[in-house]
């Protein structure tokens, strides 16, 4: 496989890159969130939770948006107070410049609006994609786990709420999004599982924060879970093949694909390399002009995907 990996590239290397149109739903009118954005020193895509505690300063999330080529990225958020929208050039990481003392919870949402090379030259639409992100504030002192999820409509999915190993039992309880659910589940191997359908028993397409907490004894530990039902018809892209040798990283990607990048380099292609170094992990991207992507950490070390969902 890695042998006609490289042959492939021998071929197309001469190849130029140019946007091309995508023939799948777009991620936007999906209900897909796809924008990828940094907060509380992790890196999402779509959906993300951050707690901070009551009082102190929102900026110190240090939340950023990635934003491709040139382009814009709106920034909305009643609770925490900000309308904005930021212009930003060459594949920029935008600030997001949230103030204050962190007193409300909120959700902030992200519309990125990128403007490609000659995109006035492409007779097909391009789209924008969106991003969401619940912070939390709690109290001084209490334990808070945050929570994503993407689900289609009419589908299933289940996520682990990790508790104390020496627990039988623990009380999961949310409010929320039309939900009022409080069921004691058993716990395995350090965790609940709860599926979101026995939480939110009819899954409409929406963006929605479940809020609750999981006791098994002492102090309970709150619980935000921030979710997307999107269309059934929507298609996720496909994780690009991906070999690293003599320094380079070598990136084959759906036909559909227009930009890849690994950290701040950026192609106008769907197959590409990137000078790399082995000792430490990348960050992988491929966006399409529907705004579907696959963004995730790769280790050239041990030859293996982490993806952000």
């Amino acid at each position: 496989m890695k042998f006609l990996i490289l042959i492939f590239f021998i071929l197309v290397s001469g190849c130029g890159g140019r946007v091309k149109p995508d023939p799948f739903p777009f991620s936007v009118s999906s209900n897909y969130p796809s924008g990828e954005f940094q907060a509380c020193g992790k890196t999402f895509h779509g959906l993300g939770t951050c707690g901070i505690q009551k009082g102190q300063n929102l900026e110190s999330l240090g939340v950023r948006v990635r934003g491709y080529f040139h382009g814009s990225v709106r920034a909305v958020s009643k609770d925490c107070n900000i309308d904005e929208t930021y212009h930003y050039e060459n594949n920029s990481s935008v600030l997001i410049p949230l103030k204050g003392p962190a007193i409300t919870s909120c959700e902030v949402s992200f519309v990125i609006s990128p403007i490609y090379p000659e995109e006035d030259k492409a007779a097909f639409k391009i789209g924008s994609y969106e991003g969401h992100l619940h912070i939390k504030v709690n109290e001084a002192n209490s334990k808070w786990y945050g929570m994503t999820t993407k689900v289609p409509e009419n589908g299933h999915k289940k996520v682990l709420i990790p508790v104390d190993d020496l627990s039988s039992w623990a009380r999961v309880v949310f409010r929320g999004c039309g939900s009022s659910y409080d069921v004691e589940h058993l716990v395995s191997d350090g965790h609940v599982s709860v599926d979101i359908n026995s939480v939110v028993p009819k899954l409409d397409k929406q963006i929605c924060v479940l809020n609750g907490f999981v006791n098994y004894g002492g102090s309970p530990t709150r619980l935000s879970w921030i979710f997307a039902v999107y269309s059934p018809s929507f298609v996720k892209l496909a994780e690009p093949t991906v070999y690293y040798r003599k320094n380079k990283i070598y990136i084959l990607a759906d036909k559909s694909v227009s930009v890849i990048s690994v950290d701040e380099e950026y192609d106008l292609k769907s197959h590409g390399t990137f000078k790399a170094k082995r000792d430490q992990p990348h960050i992988l991207r491929a966006l399409t002009t529907g705004g579907r992507s696959v963004i995730g950490t790769w280790d050239p070390e041990g030859q293996s995907w982490t993806l952000n969902n």
